[in-house]
C-alpha cells in the first residue's frame, strides 16, 4: 500500500473563526493513542518543550498554527485546549512522532442498506495530486479505481462523501467531473487579464451511470463545490449537506517559487513560496 507520512501529533486542524479547531484525530497516530484530544477541541495556545511562555493562536493562520505544532519525533509540545463538550479548559501535552497518512487518499467501502442493497460509499478526503511528478498519483485516477470496484460489486448506487474536503487539483476535478457526465462543461475560470475559459469534460465515456449522492458540508471548499455543482447542474447527482452551504471560496490560487526570482544568490535562499490568488471560478 502506498502512504505518506508526516511528523507531528496526528490531528487534522482547521480555521473556525478566529480559533484552529481539531476536524480529525488520526487513528493511530499520538494523539489518538493519548486520548485526550478530541475532535472539535479548539487549540487556544501552544508552548514548546522547554520553553515557559505561550503562543497565542488567537487569528493566526492555519499554516503558522501547524508550524508551530508539528516537530521532530520524540519532541513534546504543550496544547491549551477548550474543550468541545462542557467547554472547560486543560494542559495536554503530546510527544510527535511520525504520523501515516494513507487514509489521505481515496477509499470505498460496501453498505448493505435495510432493503438489503448493495451501496458503494467513497471518501475523498481532497483533491490531491503529485505536481512534482508527471507519473505521480492524482485523485481522479484513484477515484476511476475505485469506480470499478464498486461497479464489479453491482451496487445500486454509490455515495460520495465530499465533506470537510478543502479543495486541491484543478485539473483533476474536470477529470472526476467526467466519470458521471458525458461531454460538457465543468466549470469556467476567469484570470483578471483574460477572457474566461471553459473547462471541459472531452471523454465521451462514462464511468458511471447509476444512483449517486455527493455528500457535502460548510467545510467542503473549491473543487469540492465545483465537482458538487457540476453534478448538480448536470441532474447527475443530489446533493446532501449538513449545513445550508458549501464553504463558497470560489477561488484559485497557485504557488510560485520565490527562489526563481534570485537566481545566482544562494546567500539569500531558501525563500519558500507565495501563494496568490489567480482566478476566480464559476459554475
Amino acid at each position: 500500500m502506498e502512504c505518506r507520512a508526516a511528523e507531528g501529533i496526528g490531528a487534522r486542524l482547521q480555521t473556525d473563526g478566529e480559533n484552529t479547531k481539531v476536524s480529525e484525530i488520526i487513528v493511530g497516530g499520538p494523539a489518538w493513542k493519548q486520548g485526550m484530544l478530541k475532535e472539535n477541541d479548539k487549540i487556544v495556545k501552544v508552548k514548546q518543550e522547554g520553553d515557559a511562555e505561550w503562543t497565542d493562536l488567537t487569528g493566526m493562520v492555519i499554516n503558522d498554527v501547524v508550524q508551530l505544532i508539528r516537530g521532530k519525533p520524540q519532541t513534546k509540545v504543550t496544547l491549551f485546549i477548550k474543550k468541545a463538550e462542557g467547554g472547560t479548559t486543560e494542559e495536554i501535552t503530546i510527544e510527535r512522532d511520525v504520523v501515516i497518512l494513507e487514509e489521505g487518499f481515496a477509499k470505498s467501502l460496501l453498505i448493505q442498506s435495510s432493503q438489503n442493497e448493495q451501496i458503494g460509499y467513497i471518501r475523498l478526503p481532497k483533491f490531491y495530486a503529485d505536481f512534482n511528478n508527471k507519473d505521480g498519483r492524482r485523485c481522479a485516477e484513484d477515484i476511476a479505481v475505485e469506480l470499478e470496484k464498486l461497479k464489479q460489486a453491482n451496487v445500486q448506487g454509490i455515495i460520495l462523501d465530499l465533506r470537510g474536503n478543502g479543495g486541491g487539483s484543478l485539473r483533476d476535478v474536470v477529470t472526476m467531473g467526467g466519470f458521471f457526465v458525458e461531454e460538457g462543461p465543468i466549470v469556467q475560470v476567469k484570470s483578471r487579464s483574460r477572457t474566461p475559459e471553459v473547462l471541459t469534460d472531452d471523454d465521451p465515456a462514462v464511468q458511471y451511470n447509476g444512483a449517486l449522492i455527493v455528500m457535502v458540508d460548510q467545510f467542503s471548499a473549491s473543487a469540492s463545490e465545483i465537482l458538487a455543482a457540476a453534478l448538480q447542474d448536470y441532474g447527475r447527482a443530489i446533493i446532501v449537506g449538513t449545513s445550508t452551504s458549501t464553504f463558497g471560496k470560489g477561488t484559485v490560487q497557485r504557488c510560485f517559487d520565490l527562489d526563481a526570482v534570485a537566481r545566482g544568490k544562494p546567500e539569500v535562499k531558501p525563500l519558500g513560496e507565495v501563494k496568490l490568488t489567480v482566478q476566480k471560478f464559476f459554475r
